[in-house]
């Protein structure tokens, strides 16, 4: 463990993130995957390919950036923390330049070291834009691609995530 580790532990110890909280968020990223393959059984294959993208925004969001912002940086404010969120997320996910920045410096985790990133960031987010923004067809094959990728992400992230953490 270096340095850093040591100073994100207390940081983290110091909020309320815990790896309880953590697996209460990505329980519900599982729901979000879940609902994605029930969209898959019943033939709605653009939108299971949305849902695993919105489920990793939500985690991402939820687990990784909202504790740091609300309880470390706008601890009286938690509207500035919620401003300064949806400026980075925007109305659609932005998972890729500042947002690994930010985990980068906030959590010292670099997303491009995980299996799968490169899929997500080059392949998934351009198909989920053009699924979102020209109404771009695709396939159960394509829906379950993504779903796969996600979850193997969020897996990856969550154990880095919770090695850096309290219990």
């Amino acid at each position: 463990m270096g340095s850093s580790d040591i100073v994100l532990r207390v940081v983290a110890w110091k909020f309320s993130l815990t790896r309880k909280v953590v697996d209460g968020k990505r329980k519900r990223t599982d729901e979000f995957l879940q609902e994605a393959r029930r969209l898959i059984q019943n033939g709605f294959y653009a939108s299971a390919y949305i849902r695993p993208v919105t489920a990793f925004e939500f985690f991402a969001r939820e687990a990784i950036l909202r504790p740091y912002f609300q309880e470390r940086l706008f601890q009286n404010a938690p509207d500035l923390a919620d401003f300064f969120l949806e400026q980075i997320f925007g109305r659609g996910p932005r998972m890729t330049g500042k947002f690994r920045e930010l985990v980068q410096r906030l959590w010292n985790i670099d997303p491009q070291k995980f299996k799968g990133w490169s899929d997500f960031e080059n392949k998934i987010i351009p198909t989920r834009n053009r699924i979102m923004h020209r109404g771009e067809k695709v396939t159960a094959e394509d829906a379950n691609y993504c779903i796969s990728i996600v979850e193997n992400l969020l897996d990856q992230i969550e154990e880095e995530l919770k090695r850096k953490l309290p219990e």
